[in-house]
């Protein structure tokens, strides 16, 4: 056995999907998951080749396909890969149509949650008060975090 150390980034994608799992309603009407950190697919133990539960993180996933019912989690991962097809900015996310509902908080590392505009169960608009609706402790909207 080789003990691996969780750097702070890895503690706060079990922090996304501890929240994701215990909010109501969101895996149902968000099953699927776009995220640019990896170690979120590992933590929920979802494939991003699974077309049930997730999407490859890649330019066209992001900015061009959006499939009813994905949640997309954006940190700064988004802006450093080896490929860069891979390589989203915060700023292509929002102009791309995605809805933000807040940041997850961990130490000195942070991603912003966005949700498709459609919702896979009920496949209708997101309703107005959406922030309300999936809003748990670990949320927190942070203005200077999201531009």
């Amino acid at each position: 056995m080789i003990p691996l150390r969780l750097y702070e980034s890895d503690v706060l994608a079990q922090q996304v999907a501890d929240w994701y799992k215990k909010t109501p309603g969101l895996e149902t009407d968000y099953p699927r998951l776009l995220s640019s950190h990896p170690g979120t697919y590992y933590t929920l133990d979802v494939s991003q080749t699974d077309s049930k539960h997730g999407e490859t993180w890649t330019r066209k996933n992001v900015l061009e396909t959006k499939a009813d019912g994905v949640l997309l989690l954006w940190d700064n991962n988004a802006l450093h890969n080896a490929s860069r097809n891979m390589i989203v900015t915060q700023e292509e996310v929002d102009a791309a149509g995605w809805t933000w509902i807040g940041n997850i908080v961990y130490g000195g590392e942070w991603c912003n949650i966005y949700l498709s505009p459609k919702r896979l169960k009920a496949s209708q608009p997101i309703p107005t008060n959406i922030t309300h609706r999936y809003t748990v402790n670990l949320i927190h909207s942070i203005p200077n975090q999201h531009k």
